[in-house]
């Protein structure tokens, strides 16, 4: 009975921390989530800009309003390397700072770099959410197909052509 008060202050400030602990997680969880929300959001908007455009030409407006959705805090949730933060970066890549020369010559100026992108995150180093990196890997990949065609029709050469389909029947088939 003489440290009943001590007990009592331990038992409290157990209480204390159990609580800042489990209102922490909450705040974290909710923030996760709301991210998560916001990459639903953004990764639908990005995927109607690109499988709703023949990428004929510089669509500013449209890649605009994906990139509302876009939160720096995305990288909490997906590795630098997760398809979905290569798609990103070929979109800005694609649609930020267009020179006043043509769409194809944008194209064929950055066609390494989409390259490099498009290898660089392969979904085969992301082992966490295999189901959106799989579909951010399917979008870059028709993103460089289309990309090819639209050389390929400016530059009036078969071969890039037959290039594209080769990369699409590859697409097909995995």
């Amino acid at each position: 009975m003489e440290h009943r008060w001590a007990s009592l202050a331990l038992i409290m400030a157990l209480v204390a921390a159990f609580a800042a602990v489990f209102s922490n997680y909450l705040t974290v969880h909710a923030q996760t989530q709301n991210l998560r929300r916001d990459y639903e959001s953004w990764f639908l908007s990005a995927e109607r800009l690109l499988l709703e455009s023949s990428l004929t030409h510089p669509e500013t407006s449209r890649f605009r309003q994906a990139e509302a959705y876009w939160h720096k805090d995305f990288n909490l949730l997906f590795p630098k390397t997760h398809p979905a933060n290569c798609l990103h970066d070929l979109y800005q890549l694609l649609f930020t700072d267009i020179p006043e020369q043509s769409w194809a010559k944008t194209i064929r100026r950055n066609e390494k770099e989409i390259d490099r992108l498009g290898d660089q995150c392969r979904v085969t180093g992301v082992p966490s959410d295999l189901f959106h990196a799989k579909q951010a890997q399917a979008l870059i990949d028709i993103a460089r197909v289309k990309l090819l065609v639209r050389l390929a029709r400016f530059d009036k050469d078969t071969d890039l052509l037959v290039a594209a389909f080769h990369k699409f029947d590859v697409l097909n088939s995995s």
